[in-house]
C-alpha cells in the first residue's frame, strides 16, 4: 500500500514538472517569435552643430527683431556681436534644413545644408538658429550640397561699450572698456556735452578689424556746466577721413565735483 502511495505521489510530482517546463519553453517560443519593435530615434543634431543649434528663447531681443522683420522669405541671416554671432536659415516653405557640412576657418565660415522633407532623418526645422564663437568679423557662406548659394544678409555690431552704463554718473577721468572692431586698430573715444559741444576725444589702440579688440582707457575732460551727455567710441574712416561713430551711452556728469 506504501509502494503504490509512493508511486502516485511521484507519478504526479513528475507530471506537474513536465507540465512547468513545457509552459516556460512555450512561453520563450512566444517571445522569440514576435521580435520587439525598435524604439523610435528622434533626428539627432550632427555632432559638429551640437553646440550652435539654439532655440528662440536663447536670442537677445534686439537680434531676433532684426530677424524677423525679414518675414518668412528663404534667406541666410546672420548678426555679428562682439559677444557672439546669431545666424537664422530659412526655407521660405515647408521643406526642412538638414545640416550636412560646416567649415569653420577665420575670415570666412561656410554652412552645407539641404532643404528636406520632414521624414528625412535628421531634418530639423523649416526655421534654423544657430550660434557661432568668433573673436573676428567673418564672411559667412551658405550653400546646399548642390553649390546652390543661399542669399545671405548680414549686420555687424562693430563696437559696444562696456563702461559706464547707460545713465551713470561720471566724474573726470573716466574709465571706458568695451570692444571695438576699427581698421588697424585705430579708435576714438569722445565725451559729448548736451549741446553737442565734444569735450573731449582721445586716440587709442586696440586690436585691428576684423578682430574685436578689448579696450580699458582713462579720459580726462573739462566738466561741463549741464549735466546729461553721452559717450562715443568710433573711429576715422580710412578712405575719406569721415568719423564713424560705433556705440554710445548716455551719461550723466557730476555737478558736485
Amino acid at each position: 500500500m506504501r509502494n503504490r502511495s509512493l508511486f502516485w505521489i511521484l507519478l504526479m510530482i513528475f507530471i506537474i514538472a513536465t507540465i512547468l517546463i513545457g509552459g516556460c519553453r512555450l512561453l520563450e517560443g512566444t517571445n522569440n517569435a514576435v521580435p520587439q519593435s525598435p524604439s523610435k530615434v528622434s533626428p539627432e543634431v550632427p555632432e559638429q552643430f551640437q553646440e550652435m543649434v539654439i532655440t528662440r528663447e536663447d536670442i537677445p531681443s534686439e537680434v531676433l527683431q532684426w530677424f524677423d522683420s525679414f518675414g518668412t522669405e528663404q534667406i541666410a541671416l546672420v548678426y555679428q556681436h562682439p559677444y557672439q554671432t546669431y545666424l537664422n536659415i530659412s526655407s521660405g516653405n515647408d521643406r526642412e534644413i538638414l545640416m550636412v557640412d560646416a567649415k569653420l576657418e577665420d575670415y570666412e565660415k561656410i554652412f552645407v545644408f539641404d532643404f528636406v522633407g520632414s521624414e528625412q532623418a535628421g531634418a530639423l526645422s523649416n526655421r534654423l538658429y544657430l550660434n557661432i564663437n568668433s573673436d573676428l568679423i567673418s564672411n559667412y557662406r551658405l550653400m546646399t550640397s548642390a553649390d546652390e548659394e543661399l542669399v545671405v544678409e548680414q549686420q555687424v555690431v562693430f563696437a559696444v561699450l562696456e563702461q559706464p552704463r547707460a545713465g551713470d554718473v561720471i566724474n573726470s577721468p573716466v574709465e571706458i572698456q568695451g570692444r571695438i572692431a576699427a581698421f588697424e586698430g585705430s579708435f576714438v573715444v569722445r565725451i559729448i556735452d548736451n549741446q553737442e559741444n565734444i569735450i573731449a576725444e582721445e586716440y587709442f589702440q586696440t586690436d585691428g578689424a576684423p578682430a574685436w579688440g578689448q579696450f580699458t582707457e582713462l579720459v580726462t575732460f573739462d566738466m561741463p556746466v549741464t549735466e546729461p551727455g553721452r559717450i562715443e567710441v568710433g573711429e576715422y574712416s580710412a578712405k575719406d577721413g569721415e568719423y564713424l561713430m560705433r556705440a554710445q551711452k548716455e551719461v550723466n556728469f557730476d555737478q558736485n565735483q
